[in-house]
């Protein structure tokens, strides 16, 4: 279960990270009317540099290589490894296919409203 948790933490922040590049870029699907003047690219850029996320994915991917190839590890770190990379596409496949099935009921006129 640790595993899960901070698989679902890391895939959380990763987002956030690539979020912040796409809108340096100018390409943020979530303000697509927003627009990044030249001036404002230069701290926005440094900001993506500078932002911890891809500096903590690169040394836990190195991390967890070195654990994985390295010498051998106990069934903790296995299952650990499993949760981390597993759980969160589990989840996100999950959500998925719920999200899928709700809009099929919502085309077909038969969702009832929430209360």
């Amino acid at each position: 279960m640790p595993g899960v948790i901070a698989g679902c933490l890391v895939v959380g922040r990763v987002g956030h990270w690539i979020q912040l590049l796409l809108a340096v870029l100018g390409r943020d699907p979530a303000r697509p009317a927003v627009v990044v003047r030249p001036v404002q690219r230069g701290p926005l850029f440094l900001a993506t540099v500078v932002h911890p996320v891809p500096w903590l994915v690169l040394i836990g991917i190195g991390l967890g290589v070195h654990r994985l190839f390295g010498a051998p590890i106990g069934a903790a770190w296995i299952w650990f490894f499993c949760g981390f990379f597993f759980g969160p596409v589990f989840l996100l496949a999950l959500m998925y296919f719920k999200v899928a099935r709700l809009r099929r009921k919502r085309a077909q006129g038969s969702v009832t409203p929430p209360s």
